[in-house]
């Protein structure tokens, strides 16, 4: 933030492409993670985007969406439950 600050005030030439890769290389954590998750989602809810019309006519996109579901169903699912009977059975 100092960086843009200073070009700001001395009005010299910084080179904003190294300010935006120091910006969006800090690690934002699990949490800041999520929440920009959500947020598109939400986003994508108020415009009323429709995610299978979209992937319905281009072959690349279908592809990519089964992977990712198969990723969800088969490894994501599983391993969540697993997470959670071992959680709860802490608590037992």
């Amino acid at each position: 933030m100092d960086i843009l600050i200073r070009w700001i005030i001395s009005k010299k030439s910084v080179d904003l492409t190294y300010y935006m890769k120091k910006t969006l290389s800090r690690q934002r954590g699990f949490t800041g993670i999520i929440f920009i998750i959500i947020v598109g989602v939400a986003m994508l809810a108020y415009l009323n985007v429709d995610l299978h019309t979209m992937t319905s006519s281009n072959p690349f996109a279908q592809k990519i969406l089964s992977i990712l579901r198969d990723l969800w169903l088969n490894y994501l699912v599983p391993l969540g439950g697993y997470l959670k009977a071992s959680i709860l059975g802490l608590f037992r």
